[in-house]
């Protein structure tokens, strides 16, 4: 029970992931100034529509490990990843073993590292 709660955890940031990765494509042809902008937040919790703020830069920095996710502070689920950075818009999580295989098969950018 406690391997499938962990994969459908994994799985649902996986996705948030894909779609900011399609999201970050889109904002490439915008002037970059610095400014954060909005991305979905890339927790777990499959309800979660909340939106997190990081810069492109930011993005980028969390999307170079497929192990790491950006999300919104109290977003964390404890017992499959560890917060391994926090600023005051956002917290850069690391799964867990269990669930590090199925972050780097989904990763959007595999194929281009």
């Amino acid at each position: 029970m406690a391997d499938a709660r962990r994969r459908r955890i994994a799985e649902n940031e996986a996705r948030f992931r894909e779609i900011n990765d399609r999201l970050r494509d889109g904002l490439r042809t915008l002037p970059v100034d610095g400014s954060p902008v909005e991305f979905i937040c890339e927790c777990g919790h499959a309800a979660c529509a909340e939106h997190v703020a990081l810069t492109l830069d930011e993005y980028e920095r969390v999307r170079q490990d497929p192990l790491l996710f950006a999300l919104l502070p109290g977003h964390q689920i404890e017992d499959t990843e560890d917060v391994v950075g926090e600023t005051d818009r956002f917290l850069v999580v690391r799964k867990r073993p269990p669930t590090q295989p199925i972050a780097e098969a989904t990763d959007p950018r595999a194929g281009r590292r």
